[in-house]
């Protein structure tokens, strides 16, 4: 294809691989397919056109829908010149491996800039069993959205922000990386993960399994959203380095609902194990690091990961500046030392005060049976329970048959 402008107008497709096109600028619309590859021979990054000498903002410009495509089992980087120019109605930028299976060479990189005032879809949902990868790494500067329904794209800035200053919509699949968010992130039925893995050109796959993604103006969990997060080595130190963490500098942030936190362990870190002395004792991890002023709502509403572990416990909590997974180690229950009874504070009623003692929690039991050892005594049930010590519990005074009370420690 040599030509000063290649213009492609949908419905329809065309496809080119193995082929150096020098056509200067692509144009491509009305929902129009543009691929390069398949599933034998692969595309190049000129195969959308000559590579400009300098920074061109719309050597590729996608309006109206129109759709660039990367297929096969070769990775495709576009150059640094590249820019890709999003127009009214906005574009789609693909990426799977031809060959049907998810082995992370479905790679697609854009390294440069994406501009203009359209939106961004990444993917498209018939793609999803083909393991898509596409990877974002300019300072972008687009302005009408991103949505992601399926696949992973990887987001790789330093500088600016890898989806523009619109907002951002993952249904499906996962956004991930070490980079910067910048427009309001909403993940529903689908994942947030720190970390990369991925082949790149013909670079062996390159891979960051613990990171930190910063998010600039606000995140919201709230419907099904996941965050995965990893421990990379047995520390409670670095975050980004030793354990994952979403950086959140700007906007509020939203959990509740159905928001999930699934937790693993890679590299030099291990499952809690007993015979492990670092899981011996009670820690803690900065799982989300939030500043700039917004709100916290809610908290995770399940942990998953945990399946088998019995040293310990997880539970996530919040406060001021983020949220955190706590991990501790069950004490071991210890009889309370002393206890008093008095009445009231209302008629008929009588206060059961105690102290010392450990566990997790101190249940008030009671049965009717008067007779015999404690142990031996039947019909035990559950009144009320606390979870520390010194503490009291209340109960109402009744007439016959009498009550027999004790504490116990769990």
């Amino acid at each position: 294809m040599a030509r000063s402008r290649a213009a492609c107008q949908g419905p329809g497709e065309f496809r080119t691989y193995n082929n150096h096109n020098t056509n200067a600028k692509l144009i491509v619309q009305s929902n129009f397919l543009f691929s390069i590859g398949q599933s034998t021979y692969p595309g190049f990054a000129d195969s959308f056109g000559a590579i400009p000498s300098s920074f061109t903002p719309d050597a590729i410009m996608l309006r109206y829908g129109g759709q660039i495509r990367k297929v096969g089992g070769a990775n495709v980087a576009l150059d640094t010149n590249q820019g890709i120019f999003l127009g009214t109605g906005g574009g789609v930028i693909r990426s799977y491996d031809g060959n049907g299976a998810p082995n992370n060479s479905g790679t697609f990189e854009i390294p440069g800039t994406i501009s203009g005032a359209g939106s961004l879809q990444l993917n498209v949902a018939g793609d999803a069993v083909y393991g898509p990868i596409v990877v974002l790494s300019g300072s972008n500067t687009y302005s009408g959205g991103t949505t992601i329904p399926t696949g992973t794209v990887f987001a790789r800035n330093t500088a600016g922000s890898a989806t523009g200053s619109g907002s951002v919509t993952v249904t499906g699949g996962t956004l991930g990386g070490d980079g910067i968010l910048g427009g309001p992130v909403a993940v529903q039925s689908a994942a947030l993960s720190p970390g990369y893995a991925y082949n790149t050109g013909p670079e062996p796959e390159v891979v960051q399994s613990i990171a930190k993604l910063t998010l600039t103006n606000g995140l919201n969990l709230s419907s099904a959203g996941i965050v995965s997060w990893q421990l990379g080595a047995l520390s409670t130190a670095n975050p980004g380095t030793d354990f994952d963490q979403v950086q959140l500098t700007g906007g509020n942030l939203t959990l509740g609902g159905t928001s999930v936190l699934a937790i693993g362990f890679t590299n030099t870190a291990t499952a809690p194990d007993p015979g492990e002395p670092f899981w011996q004792q009670n820690h803690q991890w900065q799982v989300i690091k939030f500043g700039g002023g917004g709100s916290i709502t809610g908290n995770f509403s399940s942990i998953t990961g945990t399946n088998g572990i019995t040293t310990g416990k997880f539970s996530t909590t919040t406060d001021a500046a983020g949220v955190n997974l706590v991990y501790a180690v069950p004490v071991p229950p210890a009889a309370i030392t002393s206890m008093t009874v008095v009445s009231g504070p209302g008629a008929g009623q009588v206060t059961i005060s105690y102290s010392g003692g450990g566990g997790t929690q101190f249940v008030l039991m009671r049965t009717n049976a008067l007779s015999g050892s404690v142990p031996s005594r039947q019909g035990w049930a559950r009144v009320a329970t606390n979870s520390g010590t010194p503490a009291s519990f209340t109960i109402t005074a009744g007439s016959a048959p009498a009550a027999f009370y004790y504490i116990k420690s769990e």
